[in-house]
């Protein structure tokens, strides 16, 4: 039997709303919850939301990205579970019905879309009366923080003094 619980390295917390998530799911119904991870990678979260019962759409632009969810879910016997598309998030609602989600994912998402309340909207129509949407942001302090660590130093310089918040050049935005 499949359980509510998320077995993933991400945060402890979001790890414990998704659970609880997956448990309203079930309370209302939902025996395999139907779940959407917009720009969901490589299946960070979309292989353990399968391995918990969860059925799983991923709406990935990066191909390499869809290949490595293929093989994890795969590896984890869960690929009956998973369907990835590609394409961006902009195209949300072509590929998933209005108010047909008990759970929609957008987990460093917002950062680099173009219009970030467009896609807010969309995340907003795919999910069902009483299911959630999860939206993870960076904050400016963590971007900084990220591109230092990765050795991005310049892009971590720019983003402390760009009083915007948008790297110059058209570069990833941090609202």
């Amino acid at each position: 039997m499949k359980t509510d619980t998320v077995a993933t390295r991400g945060s402890g917390a979001v790890r414990r709303v998704l659970e609880a998530e997956l448990r309203a799911a079930r309370a209302r119904g939902a025996q395999q919850p139907d779940v959407v991870d917009v720009g969901g990678g490589s299946g960070g979260w979309a292989v353990p939301l399968a391995s918990a019962g969860c059925l799983v759409t991923v709406v990935e632009p990066n191909p390499n990205a869809l290949a490595t969810l293929r093989r994890r879910a795969e590896e984890e016997g869960v690929s009956g579970s998973i369907t990835a598309i590609a394409d961006d998030s902009d195209a949300l609602g072509a590929h998933v019905a209005a108010g047909s989600a008990d759970l929609v994912l957008a987990h460093g998402l917002l950062e680099v879309v173009d219009d970030p309340a467009r896609v807010l909207a969309a995340l907003a129509a795919a999910v069902k009366p009483g299911g959630a949407v999860s939206v993870l942001v960076a904050n400016r302090h963590a971007a900084i923080l990220q591109r230092a660590l990765a050795g991005r130093l310049g892009e971590a310089r720019e983003l402390l003094a760009a009083e915007s918040g948008v790297l110059g050049g058209g570069r990833e935005t941090v609202l």
